[in-house]
């Protein structure tokens, strides 16, 4: 790993960098809605979102984001198949 000029200001312990699974976005949403469906994902200004709330919204928006999409593409827009929309 190249060494950044604020790694210098990490504690001793702290990893400059760490490793992240490779799952696609919607697997990472998938493991917590079904390990615990009733705790809170989301806790904005004293609303709470469940974890099973939080994923069946994002199912619903996904779709809604696919004719822009399409629409950036038919002008010559180099884009490829989002991942969150292989639900």
């Amino acid at each position: 790993m190249i060494e950044k000029p604020w790694h210098r200001h990490y504690d001793y312990n702290v990893p400059t960098t760490i490793r992240y699974p490779r799952l696609a976005a919607h697997e990472l949403l998938d493991l917590p809605s079904g390990a615990y469906p009733d705790k809170a994902a989301l806790i904005f200004f004293g609303s709470e979102m469940t974890f099973y709330e939080l994923r069946q919204e994002s199912r619903r928006f996904c779709p809604m984001l696919w004719p822009a999409l399409v629409s950036r593409r038919e002008t010559g827009w180099e884009y490829t198949y989002p991942i969150a929309l292989n639900i």
